[in-house]
């Protein structure tokens, strides 16, 4: 049986700065599977995507609507 030799994956693109340092601490210290890398960028995208709603929050506010 041959094994699947792990290669190194570059960040995804789009990651801002703090995401992609989020990656290469991951992939620079463990070598990863197909499916961790799946979670490592799932991972990734929402570190962004929490920043971008908390700097809606901070410029907005928390808001709702109805009563």
């Amino acid at each position: 049986m041959s094994e699947k030799k792990a290669t190194k994956r570059v960040a995804p693109r789009g990651l801002s700065d703090k995401a992609a340092r989020l990656w290469h601490g991951v992939t620079d210290g463990f070598t990863l599977r197909d499916d961790e890398y799946e979670l490592l960028e799932a991972a990734c995208r929402e570190v962004d995507l929490i920043a971008r709603m908390q700097r809606e929050i901070d410029q907005d506010g928390v808001m709702t609507t109805g009563s």
